[in-house]
C-alpha cells in the first residue's frame, strides 16, 4: 500500500445549471482556472467575494477529475431574485418616541446587470408624529475586490424627553464608505 500526498490541480472549473441573476459576475470573480494548483485560501476569499450580495449565494463543490492529480471544480450561484420587500415591527425605539418602530424596504442586489446594490429603508414610530425616517444605501463592488458604499437618509421626530437629551428635530446623514477586505487569519473573515 502506497499513499501518495500531492497537491491538486484544478480539472474542469464548471457553473453549474439553474437559475440566478449575476452568473456572469460569479464567473468572472471566481479566480481558480483549470490546470492551477487548488488553494483554499483562494478559493475561501473568491466565495466570501461573491457572497457579499445579499440576494445571492455562492458555493463550491469538488469531484475527482480525469487526471490523478486533477480536482474538478463546481460553481453553484443561486440567486433567482435580485430583489426583495421586507417589512417588520419591532420594540427598538426609546419610550419617549413610543417604544415600537415599523419599517419597510427594498433591496435590489443587481443594478445595471453590474451587481450593483441598493437598499432603501422608511421607518416610523407607531404614532406617525413621534418619527418618520428614510434612507438609502447603493453599494459598488469594484474590480480590485474592495466596495464603495454611498448612503444618506433623513429623520425627523419629536420626543417627550425633558432635559439635556433632546431627541426632537430633525437629522440628515450622508456617507461615504470604502471596504478593503483584509485576508483570513486562519478561518477568520475580516475587512477594513
Amino acid at each position: 500500500v502506497a499513499i501518495r500526498i500531492c497537491p491538486a490541480r484544478a480539472g474542469q472549473v464548471l457553473l453549474a445549471d439553474g437559475s440566478s441573476f449575476g452568473k456572469e459576475f460569479a464567473v468572472s470573480g471566481f479566480r481558480i482556472r483549470s490546470g492551477e494548483l487548488i488553494q483554499a485560501s483562494k478559493v475561501l476569499d473568491d466565495l466570501d467575494w461573491l457572497n457579499e450580495n445579499p440576494m445571492r449565494r455562492a458555493s463550491i463543490s469538488y469531484a475527482d477529475g480525469s487526471g490523478d492529480d486533477d480536482l474538478d471544480l463546481t460553481l453553484k450561484v443561486s440567486g433567482e431574485k435580485s430583489w426583495r420587500i421586507y417589512a417588520g415591527l419591532d420594540d427598538q425605539l426609546s419610550k419617549d418616541l413610543g417604544n415600537e418602530r415599523i419599517f419597510l424596504g427594498f433591496q435590489h442586489g443587481d443594478l445595471l446587470g453590474m451587481d450593483h446594490r441598493f437598499t432603501g429603508q422608511y421607518t416610523s414610530a407607531l404614532q406617525l408624529n413621534r418619527l418618520q425616517g428614510v434612507g438609502g444605501v447603493y453599494e459598488i463592488p469594484l474590480s480590485i475586490r474592495h466596495i464603495l458604499e454611498l448612503s444618506a437618509g433623513y429623520t425627523r421626530s419629536d420626543s417627550n424627553l425633558p432635559g439635556p437629551l433632546d431627541q426632537n428635530g430633525e437629522f440628515t446623514h450622508a456617507g461615504i464608505l470604502y471596504h478593503i477586505p483584509l485576508p483570513r487569519w486562519q478561518m477568520i473573515g475580516q475587512e477594513w
